[in-house]
């Protein structure tokens, strides 16, 4: 069980309320995805395995219905002159002018805690108006370094927050591969690490105000448990490059856990009315309850059994989702 605290601040939280479809939840994709248990082929059934790819982008369609925030699954033709991966760049930056944030996931990472909405992940992170662009940081390995020996930024998950600079910094990552403001910038159109290579050699050196680019921690918000020796572990969102056959296990766990909470939720909201201690003294000396007389039970007006209101606690505790409070629970 893991407790995390938000940054100090003086005014409290920024986000004290639920954007909704301020916003996006975006899958993208070049590839068809129609064959036997892929996303797109209507013919999936329950008993067919679950791809990693299909559990992944299930796994974003879901979180976004739980939380009131538009999603879209973008199927693009391939880019002429680079690799399928950069479609990501150019579909966040045609949405970008519509929405207040665009959460873009590539589709090997999930949401392990979907009752936890982005409002709350962004006070967390301290995500910041100044904030053009929110990623995290790679496992500190040389294969993940940048030409300058820094650690690159992961692009599989991208929090970008609509503004002009936004749309600049978009706009020049979208033309990298061209080499008009970036030379060399083409050596990413089909090498690895493609986009992420691109960001993390030019863009970040180009947007380098103090607050343009916010970098999450890898345990954070990068990396899965099942792939823990460089230092990742995915706490709050997992990405499973070292592991895509566990995505639809995790993405299976994850419904559980949200489910779970949600059934002990509901369970101690109704606790008034389904729990009762009346026939404990029969119970613990074995007494057979069909001897029970009527009146030795408590009744309420209509009939029904109740318990005694001295045995009956108060409801629930908080709401997990409340975005003001400063403790949030994950199991």
């Amino acid at each position: 069980m893991l407790q995390f605290p938000f940054p100090s601040s003086p005014n409290g939280p920024r986000f004290q309320s639920l954007l909704g479809q301020k916003i996006l939840v975006l899958d993208v994709d070049t590839r068809p995805l129609n064959n036997k248990g892929e996303l797109l082929n209507s013919t999936w059934s329950s008993n067919e395995t679950t791809l990693w790819a299909t559990a992944g982008r299930l796994n974003h369609y879901l979180f976004a219905q739980l939380h009131g925030y538009d999603y879209k699954f973008v199927q693009m033709a391939d880019l002429p002159g680079r690799f399928g991966t950069w479609s990501k760049v150019t579909a966040i930056r045609q949405y970008l002018p519509y929405y207040e944030f665009i959460v873009f996931m590539d589709a090997d990472v999930i949401y392990p805690h979907p009752h936890v909405p982005l409002e709350w992940l962004f006070n967390y992170w301290d995500i910041i108006p100044e904030n053009l662009v929110a990623m995290a940081i790679d496992p500190s390995y040389p294969i993940n370094n940048d030409m300058r020996g820094r650690t690159l930024l992961n692009t599989g998950f991208i929090i970008a927050q609509r503004s002009p600079r936004t749309m600049e910094l978009f706009e020049a990552w979208e033309s990298c591969p061209t080499n008009a403001r970036y030379n060399s910038c083409s050596t990413f159109s089909y090498d690895w690490p493609h986009e992420q290579g691109a960001f993390g050699n030019f863009l970040r050196y180009d947007f380098d105000r103090r607050d343009d680019i916010k970098s999450l921690s890898c345990s954070e918000a990068n990396g899965c448990p099942e792939v823990t020796y460089l230092g990742c572990s995915g706490k709050l969102i997992r990405h499973y490059w070292g592991s895509k056959a566990s995505v639809p296990g995790a993405m299976q766990e994850s419904i559980l856990r949200f489910f779970l909470l949600l059934l002990h939720k509901e369970f101690h909201q109704s606790y008034g009315n389904i729990f009762s201690t009346a026939f404990t003294k029969y119970m613990t000396n074995g007494t057979d309850i069909s001897s029970i007389a009527k009146e030795d039970v408590p009744h309420s007006p209509e009939g029904g059994v109740r318990a005694s209101t001295e045995d009956v606690e108060k409801g629930p505790g908080p709401s997990l989702s409340t975005l003001n409070d400063e403790k949030i629970i994950l199991q």
